[in-house]
């Protein structure tokens, strides 16, 4: 079955190390994303197991909606990339999305460091594949966006 990838990619005025160290922080996920048209904001992460600098570690995202997903990292190669799962997505999304794969890729480039996020919805089935592509590409695209704003902010202090 097709998936639903959105790419941004930016580069920053940091440098890498830093750039890793910010983008990998325990508490980074709710400073950075901030919801956007249906997709609603990260306010805080629970049941966490492990580190989030060891590949199996997981956690659970808290959503201000009162929903969750819980996300595990699958890939860790400071200060180069990380990847992760998330899965057990709460209504109404369960309806929709089986699962997501995140990639977050870092390199030096003129200027700072280049930061690549490619973030793949996985349908639930056939029929769900053009609401999310929808969804994806409009709401999921804004959450990106408005996430690489904030994390401008953020590499900024």
């Amino acid at each position: 079955m097709p998936s639903v990838a959105i790419t941004v990619d930016t580069v920053f005025p940091a440098p890498l190390d830093q750039a890793f160290e910010v983008v990998t922080a325990e508490d980074v996920v709710p400073k950075l994303l901030k919801g956007f048209g249906p997709i609603p904001a990260v306010v805080g992460t629970t049941a966490r197991h492990g580190t989030w600098d060891r590949v199996g570690s997981h956690r659970v995202i808290q959503l201000a909606d009162g929903g969750t997903v819980r996300e595990e990292l699958t890939g860790f190669d400071r200060p180069w990339s990380f990847d992760y799962r998330v899965t057990e997505f709460s209504p109404p999304f369960s309806a929709i999305v089986a699962r997501a794969r995140g990639q977050w890729t870092l390199e030096e480039a003129p200027g700072g460091t280049r930061i690549r996020w490619t973030y793949a919805f996985e349908p639930r089935s056939l029929l769900a594949y053009p609401l999310l592509l929808l969804i994806g590409q409009l709401a999921w695209r804004g959450v990106m966006g408005r996430a690489f704003e904030n994390l401008a902010l953020e590499l900024g202090r």
